[in-house]
């Protein structure tokens, strides 16, 4: 089936989850071998929804997947997951595409449709941006990275690239971002942004 996330897990021996339509599967790179999925019979998997969007390990370990239809907390003790369905959140029911750890143990969800929420463990949180117009594509968003200083980057289905510090923005409005769009600049190829990845140097691809 389609893959649609993966997430390198770096250990002593090392893991690829991959996400697919058909749930969570397990690579072993060493080996070059799928070792076992996580819909097998003697591991429950109660996933929101079966098509897997987006992947995540948080500082903890904790594993974390999004679906068409919300997020997932693998529990390692009773091998299942907590699901928190999108419509505890997000009105619109959107489809999760990006996880990322925040600050002070939070946790950014972003959706293609929705927009951007906050998850502190208990309550969500939906974060909009300042200067918006009736045309724009910012809660569309396909891609989402926090890089290694900080910066948030939202990669949108028709607005280009937003970065934006979290320090530097109090509350639940972004006021403070920086938006790439072919209509500002020409930094971007096109408007609508698929992936983003940060190199080794710091780079943002």
């Amino acid at each position: 089936s389609f893959i649609r996330a993966m997430l390198f897990i770096q250990a002593e021996q090392p893991l690829i989850i991959a996400g697919s339509e058909s749930g969570i599967s397990l690579f072993d790179p060493v080996n070059k071998k799928f070792i076992k999925s996580l819909d097998d019979k003697e591991i429950k998997t109660e996933l929101s929804h079966n098509t897997v969007t987006a992947l995540m390990q948080d500082r903890g370990g904790v594993l974390w997947v999004g679906t068409k239809k919300g997020l997932n907390k693998f529990d390692s003790y009773s091998r299942d997951f907590a699901a928190y369905p999108t419509v505890m959140f997000d009105h619109t029911k959107s489809i999760i595409t990006g996880l990322a750890d925040a600050r002070q143990g939070t946790y950014w969800i972003s959706t293609i449709g929705g927009g951007l929420f906050k998850f502190d463990g208990k309550k969500f949180v939906q974060y909009r941006f300042g200067k918006r117009t009736d045309s724009d594509f910012l809660d569309f968003i396909q891609t989402l990275l926090v890089d290694r200083a900080g910066n948030v980057w939202i990669g949108t289905a028709g607005s280009g690239v937003i970065r934006f510090h979290e320090s530097e923005n109090n509350g639940s409005i972004i006021k403070r971002y920086e938006q790439f769009a072919t209509h500002l600049n020409q930094q971007l190829s096109d408007d609508y942004v698929m992936s983003l990845e940060e190199d080794h140097h710091g780079n943002i691809w």
